[in-house]
């Protein structure tokens, strides 16, 4: 019985390993697909792109060109504080931007980071030395603290075809005795 037992044991990890085959056959193939340029300096060229080099046991890098031609997005200010606001206050800015490049610059998309953040931005080309506005309209209302809000510009810019801006201030609630004055200020003033 126990010599029964040992054959069941030693077909079963047969099979296991008979199964497990070809995913390790796989593995051992794309190891060796890339492993097979480390040993040699390579070399790439792209225009716009810098050369890239790389030596054995060197990291990659890559860098753009700033040189290259194209449209060049170049925003005055990136960070904006809006300072300390109230619950429910709503705050109004503009990132102004330039097209510092050689050919004209089209925002395609623009996202947020939440809904309380509502951009409007230029859906025409801005021309070579021409400038835009990325407006932006950030509501406290469910906000208190601390706040970072972020807008991210995709564009044709091949240097920067993402740039991150960043709304940052306080929201301060109202105590209650002086929201309900407000309240009943606004209530009255509607029904006059």
């Amino acid at each position: 019985m126990p010599g029964r037992r040992l054959n069941k044991v030693r077909q079963y990890n047969a099979h296991s390993i008979m199964k497990s085959l070809p995913y390790l056959l796989l593995f051992s193939f794309i190891l060796c697909q890339c492993q097979s340029n480390t040993g040699k300096d390579s070399e790439i060229q792209t225009p716009g792109v810098a050369v890239i080099t790389q030596a054995p046991g060197e990291p990659t890098t890559t860098a753009l060109s700033e040189d290259a031609d194209g449209p060049r997005i170049t925003f005055d200010k990136v960070r904006h504080h809006f300072g300390s606001i109230w619950h429910a206050e709503k705050v109004h800015y503009g990132f102004t931007f330039k097209n510092s490049g050689s050919d004209p610059l089209v925002i395609t998309e623009v996202k947020t980071s939440c809904g309380c953040t509502q951009p409007t931005y230029p859906k025409e080309p801005i021309g070579p030395g021409q400038e835009g506005v990325v407006e932006v309209t950030y509501n406290s209302v469910g906000k208190q603290g601390g706040q970072r809000a972020t807008i991210r510009v995709f564009t044709n810019d091949p240097v920067h075809p993402e740039t991150e801006l960043k709304l940052l201030g306080t929201v301060k609630v109202k105590p209650r005795e002086q929201f309900e004055k407000e309240q009943e200020a606004k209530k009255a003033q509607s029904d006059t």
